[in-house]
This record gives C-alpha cells, sequence and structure tokens, in this order.
C-alpha cells in the first residue's frame, strides 16, 4: 500500500572508474599476439539522516505542497508544509490504506565492486590451409558488499546483506580455422575454471542459525559501527553454530567446463554457400543469485538466502542457414537456429511446517530450463554508394520450465503419543 516512499527509491551516488591497455605485435609474416588489460571499480555511496525541505513551493486550493515525496524525512511524526498538516503517513485525501511516507531510514550503502581483466591471444598461419588460434583469459572480481538498512533505530528494523566475496574465472582456448578448397571449418575446445570466491557456506536448509536472533548490543552503538565496518553479524552467528555444529559450513564448490564449438561453410554456387554451427557456451550465474542474502535480526530472521554453489549454465546452439548475393553487395541469408539452456538459476522456497524453528525463505537451484527455436531472414547492401541498410526479420519461439522440487518441507515426525 505505499505508492511511494523515498527509502524504497533512494539517493544512490555512483563512481565509475575504467582503465585499459591493449598490446600486440607481429613476431613473424604469419604470427602475431595481442595483449589487454583493463580494470573497472564501481562505488556505491548512499546520503542518510534527512534530506527533505518544509518550504512551501506552491500551494493547491488549500493544500501546501513542498518537494516531498522527492525526499526523506526520518521518523518524522506528521508531515506539515506552513501551517497544513498533512494525513497520516501522508495518505491522499480519502485513500487513508495508501501511503506516500511511513518506511523513513537510512540505506546504508559502501558497496565496492574491483574487477580485473587479462587476455593473451596468439594467431598464426600455418601453412596454406590452417589458421590457428589460441590465449588465455582471466577475470577476477572483488565484491565488498558492505549495505545494510535501518528503520527506528533499533536492531529489530534492521536488515543486513554484508559480505565480502572474491570469485574469478580463467579460460583456456584453441581454435584452427581451416580453408581447403572454397570448404571453411572451425574447430575449437575452450575450458574454464570458474572459482566460487573461496570460503565457506551454510550446507543445511533448517536449522535454529537461520531464526531471528537479536543482537545482545545497544544497535545505536556497538552494532551499527560494527556493521558500518563490513562485518556481519550474521556470519558471526553462523561461525559460532558451526562450531558447536561440525561441518554447517561447507567449502564452496568449483566448476570445471570443457565446451567445444564447430563452424562449417561450403559454395552451392559461385553466388552461394550453406553454413553450419554448433557450439557449448557457459557463463556465471547472476552474482546476486550466489553471495547476496537478506536477514532480520528479528521477526522472521532469514528470508533470502543465495547459493554460490550454482553451476554455470550450459547453452547449445544449432544454427544451419545459407547466403545468397542476390544482386551486387546485396546479400540475402536465411538460417534456423535453436537453442537449449539447461541449469539456469531458478527460485527455491524453504518452509517448515508446525516447528518451533519457523522458517520460511527463499534461495536459488539449478532447476530451470529454456529451449529457444527460430528463423531469420536477413538482407543486406553494403557498398561505397551513397546508400546502406539492412532488413532483418527473426521469428522464434521460446519455452521455459522447471525442473525438481520448487518447495522444500520441514514437517516434525511424531509418534501420534502427544
Amino acid at each position: 500500500n505505499y505508492l511511494y516512499d523515498p527509502p524504497y527509491f533512494p539517493i544512490v551516488d555512483e563512481t565509475t572508474v575504467m582503465t585499459g591497455v591493449t598490446f600486440n605485435q607481429v613476431i613473424s609474416p604469419r604470427t602475431y599476439y595481442d595483449v589487454t588489460m583493463g580494470s573497472l571499480y564501481i562505488g556505491d555511496y548512499s546520503p542518510t539522516g534527512d534530506n527533505g525541505d518544509t518550504t512551501m513551493i506552491t500551494q493547491v486550493g488549500p493544500i501546501k505542497l513542498d518537494m516531498s515525496p522527492y525526499s526523506k524525512l526520518q521518523f518524522a511524526p506528521r508531515h506539515s508544509v506552513d501551517g497544513f498538516v498533512y494525513p497520516n503517513y501522508d495518505a491522499p485525501p480519502g485513500m487513508s490504506i495508501y501511503r506516500f511516507e511511513g518506511k523513513e531510514g537510512n540505506l546504508h550503502d559502501n558497496a565496492k565492486t574491483y574487477e580485473y581483466q587479462f587476455k593473451f591471444d596468439l594467431s598464426s598461419q600455418i601453412g596454406d590451409h590452417n589458421f590457428v588460434k589460441t590465449g588465455f583469459h582471466f577475470n577476477d572480481i572483488v565484491m565488498d558488499h558492505n549495505f545494510w538498512e535501518e528503520w527506528n533505530s533499533n536492531a529489530y528494523n534492521t536488515y543486513e546483506f554484508n559480505y565480502h566475496r572474491t570469485p574469478s574465472q580463467s579460460a583456456f582456448y584453441v581454435q584452427d580455422q581451416i580453408n581447403y578448397q572454397g570448404i571453411v571449418a572451425n574447430l575449437g575446445v575452450r575450458a574454464d575454471y570458474y572459482f566460487g570466491g573461496g570460503g565457506l557456506w551454510p550446507s543445511e536448509p533448517f536449522v535454529p542459525a537461520f531464526q531471528p536472533n537479536l543482537p545482545a548490543v545497544n544497535p545505536d552503538s556497538t552494532l551499527y559501527a560494527f556493521l558500518n565496518t563490513g562485518q556481519s553479524y550474521v556470519w558471526s552467528t553462523w561461525d559460532k553454530y558451526n562450531q558447536t555444529h561440525p561441518g554447517f559450513l561447507q567449502k564452496i564448490k568449483n566448476f570445471l567446463t570443457v565446451s567445444p564449438r564447430i563452424g562449417v561453410s561450403f559454395p552451392i554456387t559461385t553466388q552461394s554457400k550453406f553454413y553450419f554451427n554448433y557450439g557449448q557456451f557457459r557463463s556465471n550465474p547472476p552474482y546476486f543469485s550466489m553471495y547476496q542474502y537478506v536477514y532480520r535480526y528479528t521477526k522472521n530472521g532469514l528470508y533470502n538466502m543465495s547459493n554460490p554453489n550454482l553451476e554455470p549454465p550450459l547453452t547449445t546452439s544449432y544454427e544451419l542457414g545459407v547466403d545468397y548475393q542476390v544482386a551486387p553487395a546485396t546479400l540475402l541469408r536465411v538460417s534456423g537456429y535453436y537453442k537449449d539452456i539447461t541449469g539456469q538459476e531458478g527460485a527455491v522456497y524453504y518452509q517448515t511446517i508446525a516447528s518451533s524453528l519457523g522458517l520460511n525463505y527463499k534461495s536459488y537451484a539449478n532447476n530451470q530450463y529454456q529451449s529457444v527455436e527460430g528463423l531469420e531472414v536477413y538482407l543486406s547492401k553494403e557498398d561505397n554508394s551513397w546508400w546502406n541498410g539492412w532488413v532483418d526479420f527473426n521469428y522464434d519461439l521460446s519455452k521455459t520450465g522447471n525442473t525438481g522440487v520448487q518447495t522444500y518441507y520441514d514437517i516434525p515426525i511424531t509418534d501420534g503419543s502427544n
């Protein structure tokens, strides 16, 4: 029933810095290499405290208006402008169940992300028929996610999202482009190693450590100062639980994948060619589904629990098509394609029934699939004349679904004597 509330749309100052350099060198008339290095920094900051100005800007009938709702008046019991007192929660006249304020608080966002990239690619023409490429790619990410929320200056209304993780991805590939009497074949393979960021992660879904746990400290001093450093009270609780329940925290998994790729094309006539492409592709799940959690110290406790052990989803792609030169510098391409995507991240739920744990939260698993099949017709004209252009028609059919169990229940079993 909140039509608009400033803490739902807080002010965020974001700083982005990108750097990069590329170096290449010709080793011989047939061989050269490229080296690329880059970095990316993203830093977020959300100012806290009141930023509302109740100076009247204009008046509509008896209603005096200030800069609201584009402001925040934290913990203000009633909103007044030049003697005009707004209804409770700034509810529109006659619509008392709706609010334009009422969840005032502070979003403490000091999240910082660092990304470092390195690429080395070596290319060489071997003989008259083989053009070989190989290389190594490395991508390292450092996530200092210092992010938490406070409402009403007490731990009951504090949400925590703090974490620090350092995932990375390493890749090695080799491919050979073979040309022989008009036939072109691209054969390649890529190996990827996905490092999950190290450290430990909870391995059991129904445990008392996920229950609400009110800190036994003064929220206005000790707890908030602790959270501002980027440390996690939630994780300190889980570490203590693991000491008395060994095995609760387990090492985060890493994954090694191998992806073959094949492409073949050959002429049909002097003005047309046939081609076929097949490949497997991998990519990391979204990082929020791997590391983000939502925890409230009281009330519900754990709301969302991510899963860093998600396997990179697999996309298998097929494409079959014909290129035809219908006129000088005019190309018509007709192709059909099919993509099968398995192991996408999807939501799963954990809920206790008739249990003192009282848990009900969301997590993620590799439980979604998608298939896409379609037809593409592409017509283009590209030359040195005054006009060039292209027309692209694409028709596809997509299907999605879930696999496995979507909701897990924990139901105590009794002997019937009670």
